[in-house]
């Protein structure tokens, strides 16, 4: 009892204590109303920064308003300068076409005429020292000529000597029928060789004499002469071909053969025009002299006829050929496809399948492009005409 006595008696103390301590500390403070605090919204600091603000709008305004300015002023410049781009472009055009057309329309023998150089004594290649000697034939100097579209690919035949003459004919025929087009000048060469004249038309060769272009086993080489360049170190680079009706004499070792041989024209080559294009021509090959990787025996057989295109590839060209605008027969350069590639293609599918494979591509490619008033008109005539004319891969191109 004596200890719960002694701890009511300090819990009062403890109580007591607390109480005092809080009472000295607490100071009452009373607020008084005083005068009211002036309170003006425009004063100096609030209009200095609206004036600032202000100032920055302006000229934020102005700056948008000179981009707006340059911009259109740009835009102006642009379609002025690309306004007369196409001005120049049309006019451009318009002159090469004229000027291409105009070569186009010239013979070969008129594009030849003033770069003949005469062969003497049954020899290849001129000799100055033979000069008033037996003439024997002519060589066309492609340095010389005065357009440098003139191209003559030279397909030679057997270079290994292990065919016999009815062999060898059957690959000239193949070649004509199979690898050339009809508006090209034909050359039978002494070996038994084809020349066969077309227009580079701006096709980019390495050089001149392009050797070996392409390589066929021992049955075909075939090389292409054009005018690349005409001088070189200063010099005049000679680029010269046999021409037809001339009679040379082997030379083998230094030594000259007694047997004569024959370059021959194969077709009406000298009044030849409109020749057709290296680029076309090295397409139906499936050949590009730009790419390393184009193999011609992926589409020539060995004897020189073309292998049938597989039947994949054969629709996905059929698919593909859609939105076009089909011309009529022509030599411009805005045209997109004409009648004589396009039927040579058609007519290639009959090898691919059969003859039904055949019509039926060709009425899905006359229902999905467009043809032109005279394409349409001569439609079925052409395709009467060509109907002898096959190159599948041509279609590929």
């Amino acid at each position: 009892m004596a200890q719960l006595a002694n701890n009511t008696e300090d819990s009062k103390l403890i109580e007591s204590i607390l109480t005092e301590s809080t009472e000295k500390n607490i100071k009452c403070m009373s607020l008084e109303k005083g005068p009211k605090r002036q309170y003006n919204r425009k004063s100096k600091t609030n209009e200095k920064a609206k004036a600032l603000i202000d100032q920055m709008i302006n000229e934020q305004t102005t700056e948008h308003i000179n981009e707006q300015i340059n911009e259109q002023e740009q835009i102006k410049e642009q379609s002025e300068s690309q306004s007369d781009f196409d001005v120049f472009y049309e006019v451009f055009s318009e002159c090469f076409t004229k000027a291409n057309e105009q070569i186009q329309s010239k013979t070969i023998k008129e594009r030849i005429d003033g770069a003949i150089i005469d062969l003497y004594e049954y020899r290849k290649f001129a000799d100055p020292k033979l000069k008033n000697k037996l003439l024997t034939g002519h060589v066309v100097d492609l340095s010389l000529c005065k357009d440098d579209n003139l191209c003559i690919i030279d397909f030679d035949i057997d270079h290994a000597g292990k065919l016999n003459e009815e062999e060898k004919e059957k690959i000239r025929q193949n070649i004509i029928n199979n690898m050339l087009p009809k508006n090209v000048g034909l050359v039978l060469t002494a070996r038994g060789g084809i020349h066969a004249y077309c227009d580079r038309n701006g096709y980019k060769l390495p050089t001149n004499r392009n050797e070996k272009v392409i390589v066929y086993d021992d049955n075909l080489e075939i090389d292409i002469f054009a005018q690349m360049y005409t001088h070189k170190d200063g010099e005049l680079v000679a680029n010269r071909v046999v021409q037809p009706n001339s009679k040379v004499r082997i030379m083998e070792k230094g030594v000259q053969k007694k047997e004569v041989l024959h370059y021959k024209e194969l077709n009406d080559w000298s009044n030849a025009h409109h020749l057709a294009s290296l680029h076309n021509i090295l397409g139906s090959w499936n050949v590009d002299l730009t790419a390393k990787d184009d193999d011609i025996s992926n589409i020539v057989s060995q004897d020189c006829t073309l292998e049938a295109m597989p039947i994949e590839i054969a629709d996905a060209c059929i698919q593909g050929l859609k939105g076009l605008t089909i011309h009529n027969d022509t030599n411009t350069l805005a045209r997109e496809i004409s009648l004589l590639p396009l039927f040579m293609g058609l007519n290639g599918l009959e090898q691919t399948k059969d003859k039904q494979y055949k019509e039926d591509a060709y009425t899905t490619v006359y229902k999905n492009n467009i043809l032109t008033p005279k394409a349409n008109e001569h439609w079925s005539d052409r395709k009467g005409r060509y109907s002898s004319r096959a190159n599948a891969w041509i279609l590929t191109k």
